[in-house]
């Protein structure tokens, strides 16, 4: 597999043309979906990472734009209850979608980088940056941030995994590459592909509104990932 990704990472392959855009105004949020996440990499955006908001913060918004995260630390935190897992059974990993479903929404994928460095002398310890954009319809290429290829025209949601797999992340993301601090132990949401033989792991990502989009392409591990989104 780790051939197979570099030769994605370096297709040079075009990102799809933002037609339709559905665009918003948000702000990165200084406090972790998990409270006791520490990790100075939360404070930072990148773009194509996947923006999700705890639906129990959303009453402590200061501001009229969403607050939200891109670094998962911490949120799976017992062994075993990884739900991108492919060798947990249908049963147990809906539950265990569900179970993040129901406590984050996704706001969409980050379009320009967010950071909570940017913020006003006069506005003292506020717990949010300056605003960024982030694509929530249209057109809109990421990464496949899974283990698994995602096949022409199939859906796709997000999870929360315990780790990320290096290979599955692109170059840029990769903290051993660029020695860059904004990803140091940083977990990304998974972009993971909903099998076409589980209609009722489907019907419950379409109601917890989980779905983030359709590939357009064949996407490999790491390799790029172009979506019609779900709006």
């Amino acid at each position: 597999m780790l051939s197979t990704t570099h030769a994605q990472r370096a297709a040079g392959k075009k990102p799809v043309s933002h037609q339709a855009a559905v665009v918003l105004t948000a702000r990165l949020s200084q406090r972790a979906g998990n409270e006791s996440n520490k990790n100075e990499a939360r404070l930072y955006a990148d773009v194509g990472e996947i923006a999700l908001i705890s639906n129990a913060a959303c009453r402590y918004s200061r501001y009229p734009e969403p607050e939200y995260f891109t670094d998962c630390k911490g949120i799976v935190d017992e062994e075993g209850n990884d739900p991108t897992n492919a060798m947990v059974e249908v049963v147990r990993r809906t539950s265990l979608l569900e179970s993040q479903w129901s406590k984050y929404s996704l706001l969409g994928i980050v379009q320009t980088p967010g950071s909570v460095k940017g913020m006003a002398r006069g506005e003292g310890d506020h717990h949010n940056g300056s605003t960024n954009v982030v694509h929530a319809g249209g057109t809109m290429t990421t990464v496949n941030t899974s283990d698994q290829c995602i096949e022409t025209n199939q859906l796709v949601c997000w999870a929360i995994p315990e780790k990320n797999t290096s290979d599955t992340l692109p170059d840029m993301w990769d903290p051993k590459r660029t020695g860059s601090k904004f990803h140091i132990g940083k977990v990304h949401a998974v972009t993971l592909p909903l099998p076409y033989t589980e209609q009722s792991l489907i019907k419950s990502a379409n109601e917890h509104g989980a779905i983030i989009g359709r590939a357009m392409c064949r996407s490999q591990p790491g390799g790029q990932l172009d979506l019609i989104m779900a709006i």
